[in-house]
């Protein structure tokens, strides 16, 4: 009886240390799991968008300030609207945090689920 109780006991300073270990994970890194789904769903969007940039990417570049005022609305107004809710519209840069992350468009549950 004795030799059980200090196996229970053993089990349960075990348990504690890897609660508290687990705890301190989360409080400073964030879920790991969460992370790691976030991490290969960002990466899914940044191909999604950096394919569909490619496609949308004129051939030549403007020469002056006349055609760039010409051109970037057309081709902004053209990438609006074949924007469909959940694509990945925009990237965002934040260095000072060392943030890149893939803004997709729409505010519904699946749409900020997959952003």
């Amino acid at each position: 009886m004795r030799r059980l109780a200090r196996i229970a006991g053993t089990l349960m300073i075990v348990a504690g240390v890897g609660a508290l270990a687990w705890a301190f994970t989360v409080w400073r890194w964030e879920d790991p799991f969460t992370a790691t789904l976030n991490y290969f769903e960002q990466r899914r969007l940044t191909e999604s968008y950096d394919r569909r940039l490619e496609e949308g990417t004129p051939a030549g570049t403007a020469a002056s300030a006349v055609e760039v005022r010409t051109t970037l609305p057309r081709s902004a107004i053209k990438w609006r609207r074949s924007s469909k809710r959940g694509d990945a519209i925009a990237r965002l840069r934040i260095p000072r945090l060392g943030l890149t992350e893939i803004v997709v468009n729409g505010t519904d549950h699946d749409s900020l689920k997959r952003g």
